[in-house]
């Protein structure tokens, strides 16, 4: 039996779509909380991409000397771009409706990403980590290795013709690529043993080709070298490969240190093992689980489940909800098998075998393409329009918005009954001008400082956003981990440098009140020193903490603004099911955070903002009618304007808006 592609004859082999059908199997139960290491089938996605785009070339040139790229890579785009540009178009409606454009991780970002093919290198340049992004997830969070793999079907074929130039043997061509393959693996090493950085190994480009460049060498020895590959030591091989995998899908952690001192080299390898003994005409053994009906339907079909299944587990909040219920993860398989079966029939067999000749109107079916295109990034790019004064949130007329009795939780979660600190109003302003606000502190400040700037007339102030997404409160480098068996996640230069620049930045900017706020800033291991690890509620790590707090505010309080600090509302990690993460060691960074203040002799004021938004434990989704965080961190759109409001009224004595003209 044969398949076609381009008019090159390739035999088909079943066993290959069943292991596509296998790996996508394992992503899905990966993001439905089922595996533990099921991240690994994007690997053995690469591995197959490898063998089987090197298996497609090396036969073009076999049958006519050449390699026809211009036809190459328009078989690419027919195959690959109509279903996304359906998916990207979906996501950059969904991300506007979510307010989530903004941010190192926002939908703008990821659009452009996936409509270039870049998503990968865009992320890692935004800080956006694929294993610690706090918040809710990005619909089009799974692009970054569609983009790894785009980004290999451009340069490959280029690779490859060079190498059937310069290099005349058959051996040498196969010597050639494995050579690359264990350079690329000493490299993707090399890079994490400097950088401890596991997104940058991850999502790069250079880290993950290993897995594309195993099964690439695979191919050729396929090619080359048929007679050298044994069916019944293939399959022995096979066999011990395949039991190395499913070990590692089920135990191997994403965020685990082995996993990138060698654990992906070695799952590629094993992966590339299983690829050569499934791609023989008639496999044996076990390998023939992978010539069933229903493992093949799910690999003819695993671009469009892959597509879609992770936008649908963002919608139904199965996205990095491990406690979500059975029937929303059931739910979400169940129409990403749908809507990729009607993708696979009506949009991708149809373009894939004929083109736009698939449609009676090809002209116009190019046309509604690039407009569905030109829609998504408009969607993402044109700025919001400002917010009707219908919709706006009401501005206090002579009391704060919302204000209620707050209990502040100490350190063990217990509830006192103490009152809210009263407002702590700054100097007289001269000239009647419009106080000057500085915001700092991470993606949780960034977002209530955009939001502030958006209706800074409104509120009678003028913003300054010093704030940086992904930082946390730090005059050092600083790393981060869950355990001593995970990889510490590393933060940019940007952060430390941004705090140590603080008496610089008030300087240049003249704030009148700097508002401190960071989100979940601190949380399991930090090493504070060299070598030294420790978690929120030990007294290494809380000394440090105050340390941080009290050197920050006196350079932010250098040129005489008032410096208030914002203590935590709990991190809620989805909206529906709203996880407590954390929940103790932020009630130690807040009460911390407290005695800083009261021992400042009145150079600082607090803001309960963490009570306001949680009275108790069980957090508001809501405050007068208005979402306040719909990622359960983040204060978005009117929750941040209400926010807003709330603390600039605790600020001042009479707010900014209240004042005589």
């Amino acid at each position: 039996m044969a398949k076609t592609d381009g008019g090159h004859r390739l035999t088909y082999l079943p066993a290959l779509d069943g292991l596509r059908g296998a790996a996508v199997a394992v992503v899905v139960a990966f993001h439905a909380h089922w595996l533990t290491g099921g991240y690994l089938g994007v690997d053995l996605f690469f591995v197959l991409s490898g063998f089987l785009i090197t298996r497609l070339l090396l036969n073009e040139f076999s049958s006519s000397g050449r390699i026809d790229l211009i036809n190459f890579w328009k078989r690419r785009a027919r195959r690959l771009l109509p279903a996304l540009i359906i998916v990207v178009c979906f996501a950059a409606i969904a991300e506007r409706y979510r307010g989530s454009l903004n941010g190192p991780a926002g939908g703008r970002r990821d659009v452009i990403g996936a409509l270039t093919y870049t998503t990968n290198w865009l992320r890692l340049s935004s800080g956006a980590g694929y294993w610690r992004q706090f918040g809710g997830p990005a619909v089009l969070d799974h692009t970054w290795s569609l983009a790894i793999e785009e980004q290999f079907y451009v340069v490959w074929p280029l690779l490859v013709f060079g190498l059937l130039r310069l290099v005349r043997s058959g051996v040498g061509r196969i010597i050639a690529l494995a050579v690359a393959s264990c350079g690329l693996a000493f490299w993707t090493l090399r890079v994490f043993s400097t950088t401890s950085d596991a997104s940058r190994v991850y999502m790069g480009t250079d880290t993950r080709a290993v897995a594309l460049l195993v099964g690439a060498t695979v191919a050729a020895i396929a090619h080359w070298r048929p007679s050298q590959l044994n069916a019944r030591a293939l399959q022995l091989a096979g066999l011990i490969a395949l039991g190395a995998i499913a070990i590692m899908t089920v135990r191997m952690r994403g965020d685990a240190l082995i996993t990138y001192q060698g654990g992906l080299v070695a799952f590629s390898l094993a992966g590339a093992v299983v690829v050569a003994a499934a791609a023989v005409e008639r496999p044996l053994g076990v390998f023939r689980v992978f010539t069933t009906s229903p493992l093949r339907w799910l690999g003819q079909r695993s671009y469009g489940i892959y597509l879609w299944h992770w936008p649908i587990m963002v919608g139904l909040h199965v996205a990095r909800a491990p406690s979500s219920a059975l029937w929303r993860r059931l739910v979400a398989i169940a129409a990403t098998m749908v809507i990729a079966e009607i993708s696979y029939r009506f949009i991708e067999q149809p373009i894939r075998k004929n083109g736009l000749r698939a449609f009676r109107r090809p002209l116009r079916t190019f046309a509604v393409g690039f407009a569905t295109a030109a829609l998504a990034l408009v969607v993402v790019l044109v700025p919001p329009l400002h917010t009707p004064a219908s919709a706006a949130v009401p501005l206090p007329s002579a009391v704060p918005v919302s204000t209620v009795p707050l209990q502040p939780s100490d350190a063990t979660g217990s509830t006192s009954t103490a009152p809210s600190a009263p407002a702590f109003p700054v100097r007289p302003l001269p000239d009647a001008r419009a106080p000057r606000v500085m915001f700092v502190g991470d993606s949780v400040g960034w977002y209530l400082a955009i939001q502030a700037g958006n209706e800074s007339d409104r509120l009678g102030i003028e913003v300054f956003n010093e704030a940086h997404p992904a930082c946390p409160l730090t005059d050092t480098p600083l790393r981060r981990r869950g355990d001593a068996s995970s990889v510490p996640l590393v933060f940019g230069p940007e952060c430390d440098q941004a705090v140590r620049d603080y008496r610089e930045t008030v300087a240049a900017e003249q704030p009148d009140v700097v508002i401190m706020i960071f989100g979940a800033s601190f949380l399991d291991q930090n090493e504070i020193a060299p070598g030294e690890w420790y978690a929120p509620c030990t007294t290494q790590f809380d000394n440090w903490f105050q340390d941080q707090i009290r050197k920050s505010a006196a350079a932010l309080s250098s040129t005489g603004a008032t410096v208030y600090w914002v203590n935590q509302a709990y991190y809620r990690a989805e909206v529906n099911d709203r996880t407590p993460m954390y929940d103790d060691q932020i009630d130690c960074e807040n009460a911390h955070a407290r005695e800083v203040v009261a021992q400042s002799n009145g150079a600082m004021g607090v803001i309960e903002l963490g009570e306001w938004t949680c009275p108790t434990r069980d957090c508001l989704i809501e405050r007068d009618g208005y979402e306040l965080r719909p990622d359960g961190m983040h204060f978005l759109d009117q929750g941040g304007s209400l926010a807003n409001i709330w603390m600039l009224s605790q600020i001042f004595a009479p707010p900014p808006w209240q004042h005589d003209p």
